[in-house]
C-alpha cells in the first residue's frame, strides 16, 4: 500500500468511511471497504486484472460488477481484514517510519488479526520467521 507521507495519518483514518462503495485505487493495491461489516478488503488493482480476462462474457460482468462484490464473490485474489485491524496496521507503520526502523514484517497470526513487527537486522528479522514457522514434515 503507498502512502503519501505528506498527508496527515490521521485524516486519512477519518476518510476511511467516506470512501465509496466503489473502493479506492492506490499505487499498488485496491482497497474496498464493507462498510455495514467494518472489513476492509485488499486487491489487486482493478485494471490489473481485467487486462487479464479475455473472455468477452467475463470482462463485461467484471467490468459492471464492484471489486467489493468480486472480493466477496471470491472471484478476485483479495486479503480481508477488520476496519479496527487496518487502522492499527497504518499507525504503527507510520510509527515505524518515523523510528527510521530498518526492517519490518507484516504477519497474521493464530487470531486472524495482522500485525509488524519492527527489527534491527535483516538476520533477526529472519530468525523470527524461522522460529515461528511451522514446518510439516511429509514421509515418502
Amino acid at each position: 500500500l503507498y502512502y503519501d507521507f505528506r498527508m496527515n495519518i490521521k485524516e486519512f483514518i477519518q476518510s476511511i468511511d467516506s470512501f465509496n462503495t466503489d473502493g479506492q485505487a492506490f499505487n499498488l493495491v485496491e482497497l474496498d471497504i464493507d462498510h455495514e461489516n467494518k472489513l476492509i478488503y485488499l486487491s489487486e488493482p482493478y485494471d490489473n486484472f481485467m487486462q487479464n480476462i479475455i473472455n468477452q462474457k467475463k470482462y463485461n460482468f467484471y467490468a459492471t460488477t464492484p471489486a467489493l462484490i468480486l472480493c466477496q464473490k471470491q472471484l478476485i485474489q483479495h486479503v480481508v481484514l477488520s476496519q479496527e485491524n487496518f487502522i492499527h496496521i497504518l499507525l504503527i507503520w507510520i510509527k515505524f517510519w518515523k523510528e527510521e526502523v530498518c526492517f519490518a514484517l507484516l504477519y497474521l497470526d493464530d487470531q486472524n488479526w495482522y500485525d509488524v513487527l519492527p527489527f534491527d537486522s535483516q538476520a533477526a528479522m529472519e530468525k523470527f520467521v524461522a522460529d515461528h514457522t511451522k514446518i510439516e514434515h511429509v514421509e515418502k
